[in-house]
This record gives C-alpha cells, structure tokens and sequence, in this order.
C-alpha cells in the first residue's frame, strides 16, 4: 500500500465515530508493536484489546504497559463500552504483570489450552470494567506518562501515547499539555503524512 493510499484511508477511518482497530506503536522513529482491538460481539458490546511489543529489547521496560493504559483510556473515551477485555497466555508472565499493574482482574483460565514447544500453556482472559478504571487513575500518574528523556514516542495515525508534536496525552479525562484527543490525532497523522 502506497503512503498515499494509506494517509486516504486513515483519514477516512479518523472522521468515523469508531477508533480504528488497529495502530502501530512507534518509539524514537521506529514501529515496535500494535495495539488493536476487535468486538468478540458488538451487539452485545463485547470488546477485547490487545497489544504487541515485537522486538524483545524493548520488553520489561515499561512501554507496553504504558501503551495498553492509554489505548484501554482511549477505548473508554470513545466506545460505548462498560468493559475491555483481553486474553493472553500463561507462557507471557509480563502481560499479565502489565495488565494487573493497570488494574486489570483475572477473570477466567482455560487449563491446558495451548499447546507450544512441547509444553501445554493456560489460556488466561483478564478484564476491567469502566468504573474500576476510573478509580484505577491513581495507578498511572501524569508524571508516570511523561516520557523519558530524549524519546518520542506515540500511536501512529489514531493513537497516542507520551509527548506528541503540538498535542497532549490524556488519562481518565484530564489533560497533560494542551490539545484535545481529536487534535492530537489529526496533528499526529499529518506530522506522519508531511
């Protein structure tokens, strides 16, 4: 796909109600994962979140769990949802650690569900209503959000995390810097365009 033809369609996705499914996490100018969501039902409004830190030189250092706290933030902002969910597996101890850092519960374990490298793994689903995030807000402070020095780091084109170019982040509805969400997207995508 052509930058252009990119830059078109997430223009056109950025003017839906509805976030896109999927972004790319960028840090320091290089894409290093995904956050994504995808309704299991959306009638009954049944989301689950997940996310991909790919290169492990950036595991245990703290950007994936800052990146699932503000895409779940976003999620609350923008989706009529009263829950996010998320699935993982018992192989990946340091999900499960970021999703209980963000306050996320445990609320299911399928025993012996998935098979790898010869050893049989649990499959394990976590979650987090609207209400426990908002009193969650503790958990991740403006200064926990700032990033650290020298970096540059976001979601591109729908996405947000950490210092954006004439944006600002945004956590449980308050703001640290000074645009809106909807600002700071448009700006991010047409940083990323130009």
């Amino acid at each position: 796909m052509s930058l252009e033809a990119f830059a078109s369609a997430m223009e056109k996705h950025l003017r839906k109600k509805e976030p896109p499914g999927r972004m790319i996490i960028e840090h320091l100018g290089e894409a290093i994962g995904t956050v994504n969501y995808y309704w299991e039902d959306e009638s009954t409004r049944w989301l689950e979140a997940g996310i991909v830190i790919y290169p492990s030189r950036f595991w245990s250092r703290g950007l994936g769990t800052e990146a699932l706290a503000l895409w779940i933030d976003y999620l609350f902002q923008h989706l009529e949802i009263a829950r996010v969910g998320l699935t993982t597996w018992s192989g990946n101890p340091r999900m499960v650690r970021a999703a209980e850092k963000l306050g996320m519960k445990m609320e299911g374990r399928l025993r012996k569900c998935r098979y790898y490298q010869g050893v049989y793994y649990d499959s394990i689903r976590m979650g987090i209503l609207r209400e426990e995030w908002g009193a969650a807000a503790g958990l991740l402070t403006a200064d926990a959000m700032r990033p650290r020095k020298g970096a540059r780091r976001g979601f591109f084109a729908g996405g947000f995390f950490g210092q954006l170019p004439g944006g600002t982040a945004k956590r449980n509805g308050k703001k640290h810097g000074g645009a809106n969400c909807e600002a700071v997207l448009h700006n991010l995508l047409r940083s990323i365009i130009a």
